[in-house]
């Protein structure tokens, strides 16, 4: 299946296991099906597996998982579907034909696991590192820095202080309701839309008193709403998922 959800693109294949090249085959937008990830699902489990167009494992994609959810609700009217990647577990919910809710547990703070304080950038407030199934890097900046993103990206890599890579975000407080956020993922360079970035984003902001508990992330491929809930131990995510097409590929590994 290929599916996108705001503009965040995914290749969905159920119960199978793939060698790295043919995961970086498939992904490949000139010779294959193209995609931001992959992601593998067992039917019965519900257990993940998710991978960067490079053919790398990624340790969570929140969008991907909502267009499962979308996914599982008209091929096979279920709802409600918890899916497991790694040790998280991500509830789900059908709400329309456009929003899909999912809840997680807040991210991890991991800052203090990084030497960050030679990351200086003009504007730069606030520098923090969660875990929520993978790591980001959070940026708060004190205004609009689009332009200079693929010049901060290129410089943060080039630190060598996250060995494996890191996805980053660059972000920007409109007011106590709305986020605009630019997202590179380790992996796959910079995307339209990411969904994990966008609930570390929310739940930084917040920790921060920055935001309100009801908030938008407004990313360039949409807008995802974001809230805390189960007592400020979960963040609700609602956005949507779109079909784009379903087909057969044949594998030669």
């Amino acid at each position: 299946y290929k599916m996108h959800s705001i503009e965040n693109d995914f290749v969905i294949i159920f119960n199978n296991d793939l060698k790295k090249k043919t995961i970086e085959k498939i992904s490949d937008r000139k010779s294959g099906v193209g995609c931001d990830q992959l992601l593998i699902c067992d039917t019965e489990s519900y257990k993940l597996k998710i991978y960067n167009n490079d053919g790398n494992p990624a340790g969570m994609c929140l969008n991907g998982i909502r267009c499962l959810a979308y996914l599982f609700f008209y091929e096979e009217a279920k709802n409600d579907i918890v899916f497991s990647v790694g040790q998280r577990k991500v509830k789900t919910k059908y709400l329309d034909d456009k929003s899909v809710q999912l809840i997680i547990d807040v991210p991890q703070v991991v800052t203090g696991k990084y030497d960050i304080s030679g990351l200086n950038i003009p504007n730069l407030e606030i520098k923090e590192v969660v875990d929520i199934g993978n790591n980001h890097l959070i940026l708060f900046f004190s205004k609009d820095i689009s332009k200079d993103i693929l010049t901060y990206s290129a410089y943060i890599n080039e630190l060598g202080i996250f060995k494996d890579g890191i996805n980053i975000s660059f972000c920007y407080i409109m007011d106590r309701y709305f986020i605009k956020a630019y997202v590179y993922e380790r992996g796959s360079g910079f995307t339209r839309a990411c969904g994990s970035a966008a609930a570390s984003i929310f739940y930084v902001a917040y920790k921060s008193r920055l935001v309100f508990n009801d908030v938008t992330v407004i990313q360039e491929g949409g807008d995802l709403k974001m809230s805390l809930c189960n007592q400020n131990k979960s963040i609700k995510q609602i956005g949507e998922a779109n079909y784009i097409f379903k087909g057969d590929l044949l594998i030669d590994e």
